[in-house]
């Protein structure tokens, strides 16, 4: 079963006047079970089309199907939906929330899942457990290793269930032992029937890949197999993507990881609470003021003891002589006169 089937993909990145293109078609099958090792120099295109597989970005042609699904024409909360159910994430620089313990960080994409079926769904602990870290579920991300901050970004990725997880450069920031446990935990995941794709500058993990790809100038310039084996994933899921429908229980997960997100910025939100409250009383201050000033007003009016006022144009003053309209109106008159008459001028 083919799970990712790439056809001409391009992609072409236009910055204001200028036209970028990085991927010049590219044709890319991938099968079930399989481990993707892609390398290339830095500019070749392989993040680019990481990106592109990892439904992160959209191709400038081509077309794209996953797991029998056409991707081109869907939207981007599609997408999002989409990357939830079928994908998993484990990049170089793990991208743990610090607010979070390490059980919240690993339980926080089933809490955001799209899916109608919410049996695929992993329990966090038990994840937790398998890459060795039940001990640490209440610890926050700041308070544990490199290595083991990136085998928390592996539980996350496998707390759906997906078809593939896409790894950039997961043992970048890692030493030998954290990287030789890394790779260990990504073959055991690959052995069970996951498809997983890796992009590394290392030549040395690519031995532990059944594929390797290289990439250059947008172009694929190799595809080797590394190993012949194949592996069973006949228990793996094969189940159809569904809406999940809007429910309460969603409401009261967004509503805890909004009293979660308040409690762990504590003077962001109280700035910002301040913020609110003080804007809001100036508004009702500025109200209550024109009210007051509009009933003192009508007050004063109904204290002339008149229900009719009439408002003239004032008179004006010229070298202390006061006049009013009609009498401006002769002052400019006679002005015209004398200026068409020398004789009155004298």
């Amino acid at each position: 079963m083919n799970v990712i089937e790439l056809k001409g993909i391009k992609k072409t990145y236009h910055l204001e006047k200028l036209d970028v293109p990085v991927l010049h078609g590219i044709d890319l099958t991938i099968e079930q079970g399989e481990f993707v090792a892609i390398m290339g120099h830095s500019g070749s295109g392989k993040s680019t089309l990481l990106n592109i597989l990892g439904l992160l970005d959209k191709p400038s042609e081509g077309s794209y199907n996953l797991a029998g699904i056409e991707i081109s024409k869907y939207s981007d909360d599609e997408l999002a939906a989409l990357r939830n159910h079928y994908l998993g994430f484990v990049f170089q620089q793990f991208n743990l929330l610090p607010k979070l313990t390490i059980l919240e960080n690993v339980a926080l994409p089933s809490i955001y899942s799209s899916s109608k079926d919410e049996d695929h769904h992993e329990d966090p602990k038990k994840l937790l457990n398998a890459v060795g870290l039940s001990e640490r579920i209440s610890h926050r991300p700041s308070e544990i290793s490199g290595g083991q901050q990136q085998r928390v970004a592996i539980a996350r990725a496998l707390i759906n269930r997906p078809l593939v997880i896409f790894a950039d450069e997961p043992t970048g920031n890692l030493d030998t032992k954290s990287t030789k446990e890394i790779i260990k935990i990504l073959k055991d995941l690959n052995a069970s029937g996951i498809t997983i794709v890796m992009v590394t500058h290392e030549p040395e993990l690519t031995s532990y890949a059944t594929r390797t790809i290289k990439v250059q100038d947008g172009l694929i310039l190799s595809d080797e197999r590394n190993e012949s084996e194949s592996v069973d994933v006949a228990k793996h899921r094969s189940r159809q993507f569904k809406r999940k429908p809007f429910s309460l229980a969603r409401i009261k997960d967004y509503c805890v990881q909004a009293v979660g997100s308040l409690m762990g910025n504590k003077m962001r939100s109280i700035l910002s609470i301040l913020g609110v409250m003080i804007g809001v009383a100036s508004l009702i201050a500025m109200l209550a003021v024109g009210n007051g000033a509009k009933k003192s007003i009508e007050s004063e009016v109904s204290q002339l003891g008149s229900n009719l006022l009439m408002v003239m144009r004032g008179t004006s003053q010229k070298q202390g002589i006061s006049s009013d309209v009609g009498a401006r109106m002769r002052d400019y008159k006679l002005k015209i006169l004398m200026i068409c008459n020398p004789i009155l001028q004298e």
